[in-house]
């Protein structure tokens, strides 16, 4: 009998294996939800704050200091693919006329890799700039639990406006404030 391969021995092994890896998983997974709910707890920047210090991915996967933008006007956006109203917020921001505005659109996606990012940039044709928060602390700095969630911040650093979740009535004091400039 020497040689003969017990397959019941190798089905078990192969299923704990399985087991264990599923478990790995699921273990990481609720790791990173305990952290997440425990980074989020608490007020969010105010209107009228400064805005916290945080730190984005680049599309060449340079880690970019807000700070060091250099008196930006900007949007923050906190988006993920995965997210519909997301999508169809940025779409929404697409069809705005930033031309003449020195409002900087910063869409920052807060759960995707800078990979997923950029295929899906292309695969929509918009040339909004890339970030991700690899690390998540920009996430946490602005308390953001609801995406899509945006910022509205003037050039002095200064939060005028924040909303979370999508509603006309946001979209349309973001376009009367890019509008405005």
């Amino acid at each position: 009998m020497a040689g003969r391969v017990n397959y019941k021995i190798v089905f078990n092994l192969v299923l704990t294996v399985i087991l264990i890896g599923i478990l790995g998983f699921n273990y990481q997974q609720e790791k990173l939800t305990r952290e997440d709910i425990a980074n989020t707890q608490g007020r969010p920047p105010a209107i009228g704050s400064l805005v916290p210090e945080f730190y984005v991915t680049d599309a060449n996967g340079k880690k970019v200091r807000f700070q060091d933008l250099q008196e930006w006007t900007a949007m923050i956006v906190f988006w993920n693919i995965g997210c519909q109203p997301s999508v169809r917020f940025l779409e929404a921001l697409c069809e705005l006329d930033f031309a003449d505005s020195p409002v900087q659109v910063m869409p920052v996606s807060v759960v995707d890799s800078l990979d997923a990012v950029r295929a899906f940039y292309e695969q929509r044709g918009w040339d909004f700039p890339i970030y991700v928060d690899a690390d998540r602390s920009t996430k946490w700095a602005f308390k953001v639990t609801i995406t899509p969630s945006f910022y509205l911040i003037n050039n002095e650093g200064k939060i005028v406006y924040r909303q979370w979740g999508s509603s006309q009535q946001g979209f349309d004091y973001v376009a009367n404030w890019v509008g405005s400039y």
